[in-house]
């Protein structure tokens, strides 16, 4: 299920009242920084039964704001280093909300 965030939502208050719990949340979403959501971002609600894939995952993500290359790095088992070598990042330490990060290098195999 696909959530929209609301003015006023926090990931406690939506996970109570979807019958979730904010780790389920996290689980499903490129989150950062649990304090920090938007009115407007989507948000993928886990549903037990059903694996969905983390959203946000192949091969690009929009970076939020809030976002920090390092906390990116862990959500997509990458470095910091090959982040910033694959987006021709100068300074790790400035990425920008908007921007398009690549995050998976390998190519997916057709024949799985």
């Amino acid at each position: 299920m696909l959530y929209v965030v609301k003015s006023g939502d926090t990931l406690a208050g939506i996970a109570a009242r979807l019958g979730t719990t904010v780790g389920g949340i996290l689980e499903a979403n490129v989150i950062c920084n649990p304090n920090l959501i938007f009115p407007g971002q989507p948000l993928i609600m886990p549903d037990l039964g059903i694996d969905l894939p983390k959203s946000g995952v192949y091969p690009y993500y929009v970076i939020l704001y809030g976002d920090t290359l390092g906390c990116l790095a862990n959500q997509f088992s990458q470095s910091i280093v090959s982040l910033a070598a694959a987006n021709q990042i100068r300074d790790p330490n400035q990425i920008f909300a908007g921007s398009e990060l690549l995050v998976r290098f390998e190519q997916p195999d057709p024949a799985v």
